[in-house]
């Protein structure tokens, strides 16, 4: 084969799913955000819970019903290289959109032709693709490959490769945004070491290719599946809660490109949480083991919008968290994975969104009363 043009997309309502997963029926949403002040507005955090629905639901405490997919598709192709991670590509050469929603659409848009990136192509023969475009941040890498990959492995026989990215050197200054100690410790703590199949950069044709996707259909909703958090309670219990660990996490983003806050909120929000005992740390700094044990034993935790956030996975059910929110897309919503996550396991969950002045002195210290129990 010489080329491989895209034409087109193909959407997972236009295919018919081998295999229903997991199904949660629609239901009243068990947990909402806890109020800081009487009539606190989520109205950007309601729109953040349906970034890929051009008319949000009105209805911000339902949980609308979710099913979870198995798709196979035959002589069907997928990537694994820079911008391209995660695309999948049908056998009549039409991008399958949902797998494929996180890789830079300028690469792997409609008319583009896979072959003249000069990838290696290889040949294989069942596989289940998991991971996504964005798999290099610690969220994806967690909640879209190894979350996806674990519950794959429930589901899929045997003799199916499940399949990852090799954490390796690429050309033109790829790099995760996590070490390499990490994607190690992850793999292991998961139990998934030993049954993914690691693979470098190429473009790969496929016998059988099976993935997943939900309905409604967008990423976020995987966050909402029954089994999602299988492989988290199965780390969990691996831990046990060291007797003189900080309690109180602050996270510092100052030294991340994107800080999320502005300096001025920033430092009032290191100001104030210090006064109460809080303890600073960097999720950069530290590897997969030491993030993880850091939530279990922590009561409460203060933090920017950011991909460490997903630690909260780690922690116990009675973890109290301040996300500091801001409007990321410019678009009036602030990005609601971490209230997902968290309120999913019954924690309990505040924001304040900077991008609306809620970050000033006033609204932290009575967050910081509500989240230190006093």
């Amino acid at each position: 084969m010489t080329n491989l043009r895209i034409i087109g997309e193909a959407s997972n309502q236009h295919m018919v799913p081998s295999a229903l997963v997991s199904h949660r029926p629609a239901r009243p949403r068990t947990l909402m955000p806890r109020e800081i002040w009487c009539g606190q507005d989520f109205a950007a955090l309601h729109k953040g819970l349906n970034p890929h629905t051009p008319t949000p639901s009105a209805d911000f405490a339902t949980l609308a019903d979710l099913r979870l997919h198995l798709y196979t598709l035959q002589n069907a192709w997928f990537v694994v290289g820079n911008g391209l991670d995660g695309t999948i590509v049908t056998a009549d050469s039409r991008l399958v959109a949902e797998p494929s929603c996180f890789t830079d659409q300028r690469v792997a848009g409609p008319e583009r032709d896979l072959m003249s990136f000069g990838l290696p192509v290889f040949e294989l023969d069942d596989v289940f693709v998991g991971f996504d475009g964005a798999w290099n941040n610690y969220f994806h890498w967690l909640c879209y490959a190894l979350a996806r990959c674990h519950v794959a492995n429930t589901v899929v026989p045997v003799s199916c490769q499940i399949v990852i990215p090799a954490y390796e050197p690429r050309p033109g200054g790829f790099r995760a945004a996590f070490s390499k100690a990490t994607y190690e410790q992850s793999l292991q703590a998961s139990g998934l070491a030993d049954r993914l199949t690691r693979l470098p950069m190429g473009l790969y044709r496929a016998r059988q290719l099976r993935f997943m996707w939900t309905l409604p259909r967008q990423p976020t909703e995987f966050l909402e599946v029954p089994a999602f958090d299988d492989m988290f309670a199965t780390i969990r219990q691996q831990l046990h809660r060291r007797p003189d660990a900080p309690r109180r996490l602050l996270v510092s983003r100052a030294a991340a490109p994107n800080p999320r806050i502005d300096p001025e909120a920033a430092r009032l929000v290191r100001e104030m949480c210090i006064a109460r005992g809080f303890t600073e740390i960097r999720f950069e700094e530290m590897d997969f083991n030491a993030q993880a044990q850091a939530l279990y034993d922590a009561d409460c935790i203060v933090a920017p919008h950011g991909a460490g956030l997903v630690n909260t996975l780690f922690g116990r059910n009675n973890l109290r968290v301040l996300e500091l929110g801001s409007e990321l897309d410019h678009d009036g919503s602030i990005r609601a994975c971490f209230y997902q996550l968290t309120t999913n396991r019954g924690q309990t969950y505040m924001v304040l969104n900077g991008s609306q002045g809620e970050i000033n002195p006033d609204a932290m210290t009575t967050a910081l009363d509500m989240l230190c129990g006093s």
